[in-house]
């Protein structure tokens, strides 16, 4: 994960979704409990069957699934499959983007070089 610059991986077999690992489980399931890490199982330290969102989630739903879970991190999951997750950061950037583009807008339309400008 160090490695990679990640804070969570999922656990799959095959292509289904068994469980997620995230630094916290590794600090509060390994490092708390003493525990030795090159000998630990994943299985002990992964929160098993997480909650998941769909693809055609909208930022607002997973946020939400985020927020009352207590969770930065969130398995995508598409026909039983696991295909992606998405981060608080992931959710974070979208919305700011999205301010942004927003914000352009605004201003080009201000300008009156934008659709319905006054020019």
């Amino acid at each position: 994960m160090t490695t990679h610059r990640i804070s969570a991986i999922l656990v799959v077999e095959g292509d289904c979704l068994v469980g997620i690992c995230t630094e916290r489980d590794i600090v509060t399931r390994v490092v708390a409990a003493d525990r030795n890490p090159p000998t630990t199982p994943l299985a002990a330290v992964m929160t098993a069957d997480p909650d998941c969102v769909t693809p055609d989630a909208t930022l607002a739903e997973a946020w939400d699934r985020m927020s009352r879970g207590g969770y930065r991190h969130l398995p995508v999951v598409a026909d039983g499959s696991a295909v992606g997750i998405v981060s608080v950061r992931d959710l974070h950037a979208a919305v700011m983007a999205g301010l942004q583009a927003d914000l352009e807008e605004r201003d080009a339309f201000i300008a009156g070089i934008g659709p319905g400008g006054l020019n």
